[in-house]
């Protein structure tokens, strides 16, 4: 039995850096979730190493509420890359994360602002009527203006509801 006809490939994506590929990011550090994120990794690694004596156990916590750190707050860094052919979803403290979307099977892209959320949400829309969401901390107002044109040129439909707070959760 052979298992490749089984077994589903897994698609390689591969951007060549003579393409031309845009970046829309600013510095994850000062946006408002980088702050907290790193201001609570120093107190932790602070409070643990001001102590005259480590202890294993105090040793193992350490790792514990860095990992709990990160996948509280990481959620919020996400940025994104526009090649020829992709939008390209990436985190900033989840640098090994990248999700790559077909420009040509995006249907549409909703950015949302929601009710004591710092960044903007954007919600993907498939041709193949997947709905993905990420939420974005890291662009500025000038980052967003770019992001939305280049997308347009691109021919994705883009529908902005930024500039009306909505407490309503979207799926």
């Amino acid at each position: 039995m052979n298992l490749d006809s089984i077994l589903p490939h897994k698609k390689s994506f591969k951007i060549n850096s003579y393409n031309k590929t845009k970046t829309f990011n600013f510095s994850h550090v000062l946006s408002f979730t980088g702050i907290f994120f790193y201001g609570l990794v120093s107190i932790s690694f602070y409070s643990f190493f001001s102590r005259e004596t480590l202890n294993i156990y105090i040793t193992l916590q350490i790792p514990v509420i860095i990992t709990f750190l990160i996948l509280l707050f990481s959620n919020d860094m996400n940025y994104f890359t526009i090649s020829d052919n992709y939008l390209i979803v990436k985190n900033s403290i989840r640098f090994w994360e990248k999700k790559y979307f077909d420009l040509n099977e995006i249907e549409s892209i909703n950015i949302h602002r929601h009710y004591r959320q710092s960044g903007k949400t954007v919600v993907i829309k498939t041709k193949l009527f997947e709905n993905r969401t990420y939420s974005s901390d890291n662009l500025l107002n000038k980052h967003w203006e770019s992001f939305k044109i280049e997308l347009k040129k691109n021919n994705v439909a883009v529908f902005d509801d930024s500039d009306r707070i909505s407490k309503r959760v979207i799926y």
